[in-house]
């Protein structure tokens, strides 16, 4: 896995049908361990944190925080 969007699969406007990945219990290891990569650039994984960081859920803020406490542990693979 190189592209970190693919962990983002939404339909704008349609939370039902879209499908986040970052919340699938096995993607949480897949997710940590692209950060400690070393052939993934430094500005991917920024924008895989500033994506995290700035999720909508557009449902309280629930999954919002996952995502900001995900990037947080993200952060300690991800030191730059």
């Amino acid at each position: 896995m190189n592209d970190y969007k693919r962990f983002f699969n939404q339909i704008p406007g349609n939370l039902e049908q879209s499908n986040y990945q970052i919340f699938e219990p096995h993607s949480k290891v897949e997710i940590l361990h692209w950060f400690s990569r070393d052939n993934i650039s430094n500005q991917q994984k920024d924008e895989f944190i500033k994506a995290l960081i700035n999720f909508d859920d557009g449902c309280g803020s629930f999954y919002r925080y996952r995502t900001y406490f995900l990037a947080a542990e993200a952060l300690s693979y991800f030191s730059n």
